[in-house]
Order: C-alpha cells, then sequence, then structure tokens
C-alpha cells in the first residue's frame, strides 16, 4: 500500500530548501563585508543582519512551503521515499541559487521618495521577485516532476483531511502576506521618521505583539473551517487571504501613521507619553480582537 502525505514531502524540501538558503546568504553576505566594504564584522552587524536574513528566509520558506504542497499535489507526487527525498535534495539548493540571484537583481527596499511611494515601489519590487519566484519553482518542479516516483492515483481529498488541509494552506498563505506587508509598512515608518532608542524598542515590542495577535487570530479561526471539499479550493484560499490580511494592514498602516504624525508633531523622544494609554490599550485589547473580528468573519464566510 502506498505511503502519501499531502504536507510530508513540501516540509521536507523547505527545510532543506531554507538550510542550505541560510548558508548561502550567510556566506555571500560576510564575503561581501569582509572584501568589498572593508567592513569589520562586529557583534551588531552580525546580530542585524541575521535577524534579517531569518526574517526573509522564513517568508520565502513560508510561501515555498504552501506553493509546493499544491504543486505536488497537482502533479500527484505525494509518496515520501528515498527516491523523491533525494530529488527534493537535488532542486532545492538549485531554487536557493536561483532565489538568491533573484534578490540581487530586484530591490524590494527602495527608499527615497517619500513614504507612499516608497511603500507603492516595495509592494511592487516584493510582488515581481514572488512571481520570478514561485515561475522558478513551478519550472523546476516541472522539469523533474519526471524523475519522481508518482502516486498510482490521486491524493483523495476526503471529509477527514479536507478541514486540516484547507486550514494550514489557509494559515500559511494569510500569514505570509501579514507579515511581509506588516515588515513593508514598519521598515517605511523606520526611513521617514527618525526613531531613538526607546521608539525602537516599543517598535520591537509592537513586532512581538503583532506575531501574538496574527496567531491568537488564526488559531480562533480554525473553528469555522467546516466544509469538507472534495478538491482544493484555490479561489476561495486565495480571497479568503487577501481580503482578510488587506483590511487588517490597511488599519494598522493609518494607525501607525496617526500615532507617528502625532509624535513628530509634538516633537517626543519618547513613546511613553504618546503610547502609554491610547496605543498600549489598542494593542493590548483591539488588535488581538480585530485580528480575530476579522479573519472569522472572512473565514465563515468561505469555509464555514
Amino acid at each position: 500500500m502506498q505511503k502519501l502525505s499531502f504536507f510530508k514531502l513540501p516540509m521536507i524540501g523547505t527545510i532543506i530548501y531554507f538550510l542550505i538558503s541560510f548558508l548561502l546568504y550567510f556566506l555571500f553576505t560576510v564575503l561581501y563585508f569582509s572584501y568589498q566594504l572593508h567592513h569589520p564584522f562586529t557583534y551588531l552587524s552580525f546580530r542585524d543582519i541575521g535577524e534579517r536574513i531569518i526574517v526573509r528566509l522564513f517568508l520565502e520558506t513560508l510561501w515555498l512551503f504552501g506553493f509546493l504542497s499544491l504543486i505536488l499535489c497537482s502533479a500527484t507526487i505525494n509518496m515520501v521515499n528515498k527516491t523523491n527525498i533525494r530529488l527534493l535534495v537535488i532542486t532545492m539548493p538549485i531554487l536557493s541559487f536561483i532565489a538568491y540571484f533573484i534578490r540581487l537583481s530586484i530591490r524590494s527596499n527602495i527608499i527615497g521618495f517619500g513614504m507612499f511611494f516608497d511603500i507603492l515601489l516595495n509592494i511592487f519590487g516584493t510582488i515581481i521577485s514572488l512571481l520570478f519566484y514561485s515561475l522558478s519553482a513551478y519550472y523546476l518542479m516541472k522539469f523533474f516532476g519526471r524523475f519522481f516516483i508518482k502516486n498510482q492515483s490521486p491524493f483523495v481529498i476526503t471529509t477527514m483531511n479536507s478541514v486540516k488541509i484547507h486550514f494550514i494552506l489557509f494559515l500559511v498563505f494569510n500569514s505570509y502576506i501579514l507579515i511581509l506587508g506588516y515588515n513593508l509598512i514598519v521598515n517605511s515608518f523606520e526611513h521617514v521618521y527618525i526613531l531613538g532608542t526607546k521608539q525602537y524598542q516599543s517598535i520591537n515590542f509592537f513586532n512581538i505583539f503583532f506575531v501574538i495577535s496574527l496567531l491568537l487570530s488564526i488559531f480562533s479561526s480554525k473553528k469555522n473551517f467546516l466544509c469538507a471539499f472534495k478538491k482544493i479550493q484555490y479561489d476561495k484560499l486565495i480571497n479568503s487571504s487577501l481580503i482578510a490580511s488587506g483590511i487588517i494592514l490597511i488599519c494598522i498602516f493609518i494607525d501607525y501613521f496617526f500615532m507617528l504624525q502625532y509624535m513628530d508633531k509634538l516633537y517626543i523622544n519618547s513613546f511613553r507619553e504618546v503610547f502609554n494609554l491610547p496605543y498600549l490599550i489598542f494593542l493590548l485589547l483591539l488588535q488581538p480582537l480585530f485580528f480575530c473580528l476579522i479573519l472569522n468573519i472572512v473565514t465563515r464566510r468561505y469555509f464555514s
């Protein structure tokens, strides 16, 4: 009897991709700082670069996991065996090299044209990078797909696994869009406003709380995944992820904009005077409630 799994092969592939990409990214970054810029590789620069590498690679790996799951399932490649794992060991390093040169060719951190224009340019650059990255993964898997051992029959979407599969895919794609969009917003604000040490500490706190709110809201919406489908609902996954994440990111942008504008006009050097009551109340109460409300409404509309 065939040993089939929807997520095991994509999970193995993304782990290989993350490890290879991290080593590749770290090696080239160290060489660049050491030989091109003659820059001393201090602990602070190492930590800053390490954080940026991990965030960027985490987002790429998150997207790859969902995308690879759909590609392998559509190609009826769900068998977990030595041959398929060996082929993933071959294909993932190739994709890692391609992705690295895509990042070098397409800038996704453009500044200097104004906050709104910077955000639009960064979104455009991110979409182009994601398009080339996805096409590279698709055609690479299509080329090597002939060598994989395929199922004798397609993976069966049943009443039991349909809910689990759609929830995991929604979690992956929605988290990817939200974290990516939030990262673009925060970076744009950091380049526009002159922030001190306390402001950066506050932003780090906001980042952590954003992730906590995101996880709470996603898992609170799990109860809405009740419909059992006979095949993967691509349109529902795309529409629900875009609508939910779009509404949340717009509200986060408006909130950050007005708060930082208020701080800038009053020439306040510490976030404490501005953020003690209104913003901390928003963070501690309204933000997770708002996240939960939006995601529950959207998932109930598409998957209940």
